[in-house]
């Protein structure tokens, strides 16, 4: 039998490197980050107590939809007044929730993959620590929240 696969280079199992990444909201770039962390999904389990059967606890999921996490962006660079702007609209009443597109890219600064994040909206805002006595970089972070995520793996 023929490997269908031995032809392609590439897929969303592929590993490739993890260091740099371009932040998209709708077609206008947010940032580049130096960390996209919390990318996720989480379904809790429920137990059902049977009668007779008290051995072992027995657990089903779906109780409730599962739910994304959220998604925390830390920067080096971005686009400061497009940031602000989509955090302050945050409010009833307001079209606030947009497509953001995590490009990551690889060493030769091709992307590799990208992540959408559907219905995104900004949850959270932190600034870094400012600290006069230290030689840190102030890195600030951006904490994002979606209702669904899709990946794309493709090699150009």
């Amino acid at each position: 039998m023929p490997n269908l696969y031995a032809s392609v280079d590439y897929d969303l199992n592929g590993q490739i490197s993890n260091n740099r990444f371009e932040v998209y909201v709708g077609v206008q770039k947010l940032g580049e980050f130096t960390k996209v962390s919390g990318i996720g999904y989480n379904t809790n389990p429920f137990l059902i107590e049977e009668g007779g059967r008290n051995h072992s606890a027995h657990y089903r999921p779906f109780e409730k939809p599962g739910e994304f996490t959220g998604v925390e962006l830390t920067w080096g660079a971005v686009n400061r007044s497009m940031m602000e702007a989509w955090v302050h609209i945050v409010s009833p009443g307001y079209p606030f929730r947009r497509s953001v597109f995590i490009s990551q890219m690889g060493r030769d600064g091709t992307p590799k993959r990208l992540i959408q994040l559907h219905a995104a909206w900004p949850k959270e805002w932190k600034s870094g620590d400012m600290d006069a006595s230290g030689n840190e970089i102030a890195t600030e972070s951006l904490t994002l929240v979606c209702e669904f995520v899709s990946v794309i793996a493709f090699e150009l």
